[in-house]
């Protein structure tokens, strides 16, 4: 009668290793995309709030100019209907 050798476990150790370093080495990688994500909604956050506070600026800027424009049109308007430009 022949003798067999137990089986031998190598090539499922060195797959379940395999499984075990990849999901280990993905974890990893999720956890990088996520930490790179909050970096990019906290970079967004801070962009809207440059971009509204801008905005603001500009806009009180246009108002100024529309006032004093307005202003000078209606200056100038009393001046062209007074006849003292001729």
């Amino acid at each position: 009668m022949r003798s067999r050798q137990k089986p031998s476990r190598r090539e499922l150790d060195a797959a379940e290793a395999a499984l075990e370093q990849a999901q280990t080495r993905q974890q990893r990688e999720v956890r990088d995309v996520e930490r790179e994500i909050e970096a990019l909604v906290r970079r967004r956050r801070e962009l809207l709030r440059r971009h509204e506070a801008e905005r603001d600026e500009l806009d009180a800027g246009r108002e100024r100019a529309r006032r004093d424009y307005e202003g000078a049109l209606r200056a100038w308007g009393k001046w062209y209907l007074s006849g003292k430009n001729c």
